[in-house]
């Protein structure tokens, strides 16, 4: 099979594929090459190619990659994932949301540069899996959090529980799968959260109560009375009447 190369300071370089193992050749003088090899701009780097497997290797972070005949694009060798290589930072960025990921070198995972968490990306929707909870995610670009699909409420990933902490309470939540409301750890109670107040809503009554850390108790807002919730009947119980 036709090889097309050039060898400059005992290193041979490369751009992308034309078809299977054809590369083709940055151009480094005003050489023309034929062979059908397809020259790239100079401008997005050298990768160095391995004469035995012509692999691509990336220069930064010496990781083996494929190149792919069909897309020109590289290819993961560890998860088979395709890649783009972002010619300014020399990082990995997946395909379809074009944001840039680094390669977990332990876990062959993707980690996000901004926050550093370990993601997958699930194949179906190509969205970001979290690794622990296994949720569909989609990660804010302005915020650089993580948004739960369903509520496209903005949710921090508390790295000890591996649970969901709410931005603006700051109170940890467990996401129920089955009716996409948060669960309070403490109590167990199923709670809407109200986006305009930031407090949640009792889902059987509809009333506005305030979680008192303290007691782990409700607190009625209007009243301001303490109050205990029957889980028999989900009803609110006055503590001093019962």
């Amino acid at each position: 099979m036709p090889f097309a190369a050039i060898e400059y300071a005992n290193m041979i370089y490369c751009w992308g594929v034309y078809r299977g193992d054809i590369v083709a050749v940055q151009r480094l003088h005003s050489e023309t090459y034929s062979d059908n090899q397809q020259i790239a701009s100079p401008q997005y780097g050298l990768r160095a190619v391995d004469e035995h497997n012509h692999q691509c290797d990336d220069n930064v972070r010496c990781r083996r990659l494929y190149i792919n005949e069909r897309t020109h694009q590289c290819d993961d060798n560890v998860c088979g994932r395709r890649l783009n290589v972002n010619e300014r930072t020399y990082q990995c960025e997946y395909n379809i949301c074009g944001r840039r990921l680094n390669v977990n070198d332990r876990t062959h995972q993707c980690d996000d540069n901004f926050r550093g968490r370990p993601l997958n990306v699930n194949e179906c929707t190509h969205q970001c899996d979290d690794n622990v909870r296994g949720r569909g995610l989609n990660v804010n670009g302005r915020t650089h959090q993580c948004q739960d699909n369903v509520y496209g409420r903005w949710l921090n990933v508390n790295k000890r529980t591996h649970q969901c902490d709410d931005n603006v309470r700051g109170r940890r939540l467990n996401f129920n799968e089955r009716t996409h409301q948060c669960d309070d750890n403490i109590r167990g109670r199923r709670l809407n959260v109200n986006e305009r107040t930031h407090q949640c809503d009792d889902n059987v009554r509809g009333r506005r109560l305030n979680f008192n850390e303290r007691t782990h108790q409700c607190d009625d807002n209007v009243r301001g009375r303490r109050l205990h919730i029957n889980n028999r009947i989900h009803k609110c119980e006055d503590n001093v009447r019962g």
